[in-house]
């Protein structure tokens, strides 16, 4: 090495932990920049005639299979700048070679043919020597414009320094590995705090438009069902207009109810299916459409008005729910979930509807034959007394 270079014992202990320092400082798998940049301050503490360093990261089982940073500071801004290379075949890569021998190589009269040369060339195509280090996750190239400038009569005890340095920088990238573990458990946890918070505000919003039907005692009550089932699957997904539709017993005629986001309820008379539609019905199973031509090709066009561009559209038992938007692309496979759940509820509904509107059928029938069995025995009675 140069006269330059300082290998005393005090030297070696304060670049390592200068390193360490930057480790403990690392919050988030993000902040590997960082730790590359206090590699470069600590190589440059010491005083090495150095231009640039390369970090190589080797996964063996994965990919990318290596990783290269190339590491040096712009001679205008005086800034570190890193670029980052992925090489996903690593079988052939020279440089694994001291990684695999884990020895400390040196170059001193490369003429740019070192293996980080396979990389960036325009970074490193002016190196003259280098040395490799292995450590644990990789190797640490060390790069210099000058031949042989980091050769005797120090460089025994230079490796012994950038061993150490190399250590530090083992030690940063397993923190970077931990917290990045640790990143994903969160994720995990908040994915799995995040479904489940959707799934008890779909079955509350589901239970209360139960509870809204269950209190029907009338026809007319049916009004109230539609504006709750508006209003509650408002809460879960966004749309512009909420439409049910009913159909006879062989699909040929529908009849619809439609709510649009103002809470307006229109009533649609019967109208004849279509074959497209028809088919839909017997199919049974939920339908995305996310633009209009979508919508055409299916026949559910006639579900809908003409400034519909994508909807969901879920048969029931009795029928169809359907939400409509005039943008293209409004809704998601979840949303599709969330409409085929109160399609469900709205079944329900519809069946205590069907019974309520029976039990008033056979009321007025009751009531009629009671006022015929009082009409009867009035004539009776006053036959009665006729004959009398």
């Amino acid at each position: 090495w140069s006269s330059d270079v300082c290998s005393s014992d005090l030297l070696r202990k304060s670049t390592f932990f200068s390193v360490c320092s930057a480790t403990s400082s690392l919050y988030s798998s993000d902040d590997l920049p960082k730790l590359l940049r206090a590699v470069y301050s600590a190589l440059s503490s010491l005083n090495y005639a150095f231009d640039s360093y390369h970090v190589s990261l080797i996964n063996p089982d994965g990919q990318p299979a290596l990783t290269v940073h190339h590491i040096k500071k712009d001679q205008n801004s005086g800034q570190i700048i890193i670029k980052t290379e992925h090489c996903e075949e690593y079988a052939q890569a020279p440089q694994l070679a001291a990684w695999r021998g884990q020895e400390a190589m040196y170059f001193p009269d490369i003429g740019g043919k070192h293996p980080i040369s396979l990389f960036a060339a325009e970074t490193v195509s002016d190196i003259r020597s280098a040395i490799d280090l292995p450590f644990e996750q990789g190797t640490l190239t060390i790069c210099s414009k000058k031949v042989n400038a980091f050769g005797a009569p120090s460089l025994e005890g230079s490796l012994e320094t950038l061993n150490i340095l190399s250590h530090g920088l083992s030690v940063g990238l397993y923190r970077i590995r931990d917290l990045l573990e640790i990143e994903q458990a969160n994720d995990g946890i908040d994915r799995h705090i995040a479904k489940t918070t959707e799934e008890t505000i779909l079955q509350l919003s589901g239970q209360r438009l139960r509870n809204v039907a269950m209190r029907m005692e009338v026809e007319e009550d049916w009004l109230r069902v539609l504006l709750s089932c508006q209003q509650e699957l408002m809460n879960v997904a966004q749309f512009e207009r909420l439409v049910i539709h009913f159909t006879d017993e062989e699909c040929n005629s529908l009849s619809a109810f439609a709510v649009d986001e103002e809470g307006h309820v229109d009533e649609i008379g019967a109208f004849t299916t279509t074959p497209l539609v028809q088919e839909f019905l017997k199919q049974n199973q939920p339908s995305l459409h996310k633009e209009r031509a979508q919508l055409v090709k299916s026949g559910c066009d006639a579900l809908h008005t003409l400034s519909t561009q994508s909807s969901i559209d879920v048969p029931f038992a009795s029928g169809v729910l359907s939400i409509s938007s005039r943008t293209m692309n409004a809704f998601s496979e979840r949303d599709v979930s969330t409409v085929a759940y109160f399609a469900s509820v709205i079944h329900e509904a519809h069946r205590r509807l069907l019974d309520i509107t029976l039990l008033q059928e056979r009321q007025k029938m009751l009531m009629q034959a009671q006022k015929m069995e009082s009409i009867g025995q009035l004539a009776a009675g006053i036959a009665h007394n006729f004959n009398n």
